[in-house]
């Protein structure tokens, strides 16, 4: 089927009654062809003939569904945004050393002494130093 074939209704609004509900059937006819010369709407799933209601119908549900669909992208769109703002460089810092520690060919060094650093120096808080201790050692290496 071409682009040609497919008709969009995003121009349309439409409201549905949800006091009058269409009776449940084993098909829901979600693909149907339009036959133009003798004006008759065939589900190409169940080969039924399918009344003009029926299809307005199941293309305003399905359009409904997919507004609720893009609401909650876009909603989690927002909160990609909001946790992005609050993402703190120690973080990407982090992440640095992960990814150059699981490439497994090279290692993180220490800015000082230059030797490398694996991941078990940092495990059980042996590799802890206050941070007032630090600036006050990088402070005195720097005269």
């Amino acid at each position: 089927m071409t682009d040609d074939n497919i008709v969009s209704f995003a121009a349309f609004q439409l409201r549905m009654d949800r006091r009058h509900h269409r009776p449940e059937s084993a098909c829901e006819h979600r693909r149907m062809t339009i036959d133009g010369k003798l004006g008759t709407l065939e589900c190409d799933d169940c080969n039924r003939s399918v009344s003009p209601f029926a299809a307005l119908l199941t293309m305003a549900e399905g359009r409904q569904k997919e507004e609720g669909a893009l609401a909650k992208l876009r909603a989690r769109m927002v909160a990609i945004r909001n946790l992005t703002a609050r993402y703190k460089p120690h973080l990407r810092a982090a992440k640095e050393l992960e990814s150059v520690w699981r490439g497994g060919k090279m290692r993180p060094c220490c800015p000082n002494c230059r030797l490398g650093l694996r991941a078990e120096d940092f495990l059980a808080g042996t590799s802890r130093v206050s941070i007032e201790y630090d600036d006050a050692q990088r402070a005195k290496s720097k005269r």
